[in-house]
């Protein structure tokens, strides 16, 4: 419920980005700023309040994480594409 609540902003925030004002590119700037920071204090919250379940919760494979990994990942190389004077697209996203 608080990853919800915490993300609210953002989800809407992307939403307009796109749909109304046409700018996809405030979207993408929220979610890797806002939304990756939210992610932190949630992740710091949850290993304060009980660090053994925190570590054992680790073992486990996170799909999740590793997407969002392989997406700033994806997001990094096109912000390094543009620093060479190329300008990447990718699914109507441009760095």
């Amino acid at each position: 419920m608080i990853a919800v609540v915490t993300s609210l902003p953002e989800m809407v925030t992307g939403a307009s980005s796109v749909t109304i004002a046409g700018v996809p590119d405030i979207a993408l700037g929220d979610a890797l700023g806002s939304c990756t920071f939210n992610l932190l204090i949630l992740a710091a919250l949850a290993c304060a309040g009980n660090p053994r379940q925190c570590l054992a919760a680790r073992a486990r494979p996170h799909t999740f994480g590793r997407v969002w990994v392989l997406a700033l990942v994806i997001v990094m190389l096109a912000l390094a594409e543009q620093a060479r004077d190329a300008v990447p697209v990718v699914l109507h996203f441009s760095a």
